[in-house]
């Protein structure tokens, strides 16, 4: 989780914002793309496109 937390700058998120963002981006989500969700979603639109981006892996792996 720290290498996420430096991509982020050292910034103030929460640590659940902190591990939003590291499952966005074990999902394959470049690091501007999983920024810019970070800070354009409230936490819980977050936790939903999280939930998308791993079923649409998924998806995509079949």
């Amino acid at each position: 989780m720290m290498e996420f937390r430096k991509e982020l700058d050292d910034s103030c998120y929460l640590d659940e914002e902190v591990v939003l963002y590291e499952e966005l981006r074990n999902n394959g989500v470049a690091e501007s793309g999983a920024k810019e969700a970070l800070s354009s979603f409230s936490f819980k639109e977050l936790q939903t496109v999280v939930k998308f981006v791993k079923y649409y892996k998924h998806y995509l792996m079949r």
